[in-house]
């Protein structure tokens, strides 16, 4: 039979090796600069209506159509940070626990 306090390292580790990554991050990273490119993408699409109007409308409804998928991408992505974080943040408090239940942020016990 193994030792239980093995187990809770083991778990402790893989907590640890999981949570290095901070996925979140990465999805908010992008939903930041797609969501920058998409307000840049409608500006243009309202600067091109207003300088051309019926001129060049196929141009203006292309640019605007490609923000508009920008945002909904932007706004996937969003949501998916949120969904890693919320998993991240309970992950968090799980190592918190274990480091706890191993003592290994005590300072009296000798570190092995």
């Amino acid at each position: 039979m193994s030792h239980p306090t093995s187990e809770l390292r083991a778990e402790h580790d893989v907590l640890l090796h999981r949570l290095s990554s901070r996925a979140s991050t990465l999805h908010f990273a992008v939903a930041s600069i797609a969501l920058f490119a998409s307000l840049i993408l409608a500006g243009t699409a309202g600067k091109l209506w207003w300088d051309f109007g019926e001129k060049h409308q196929e141009w203006t409804m292309l640019v605007g159509a490609v923000a508009l998928g920008g945002l909904v991408f932007s706004s996937v992505r969003y949501l998916a940070g949120r969904r890693e974080l919320t998993q991240e943040l309970e992950g968090f408090a799980r190592l918190t626990s274990l480091r706890r239940e191993l003592k290994l942020d005590d300072s009296a016990v000798p570190t092995p």
